[in-house]
């Protein structure tokens, strides 16, 4: 499916938005977006502002950067690698305890919380800690 993933999601939910939050496609912000994906599963909620795992996550890369004297991309990779490490298993066990098959919303919080994701939760999760970062020093 590739790079037409974000083709399908909008057809598949005939638009741009679900449940009020704008979708998170290929080249779009993150943050404050939802990502339902290609097929129904859960859909993922990136909330920086609602959802203080996210900013907890954040402050780690930023502390990790500065006292191991990283790049900020390598600590990135290490804090959602450590915070979010992959585990297909628990994650679905997670989504299904939550009850969050069929596009419901979930937040990407409980994924850190519960120390489990796979490849769309760590990359949402290091792309909206990019984001922060060069909101931050953009600012």
């Amino acid at each position: 499916m590739g790079w037409n993933r974000s083709i399908v999601v909008k057809e598949r939910l005939g638009g741009t938005t679900h449940e009020g939050r704008r979708i998170i496609f290929r080249d779009t912000p993150i943050d404050l977006g939802v990502y339902p994906g290609a097929g129904m599963r859960e859909a993922i909620v990136v909330d920086s502002r609602k959802d203080p795992q996210i900013r907890i996550l954040y402050e780690k890369a930023k502390l990790r950067a500065q006292s191991r004297r990283l790049g900020f991309l390598t600590a990135v990779f290490q804090i959602v690698s450590e915070e979010i490490p992959y585990n297909e298993e628990r994650a679905n066990h997670l989504i299904s305890r939550l009850n969050a098959w069929h596009d419901k919303k979930l937040y990407l919080g409980h994924f850190i919380e519960e120390h489990c994701g796979v490849c769309r939760h760590q990359a949402l999760a290091a792309g909206v800690i990019i984001e922060l970062a060069t909101k931050e020093f953009r600012d």
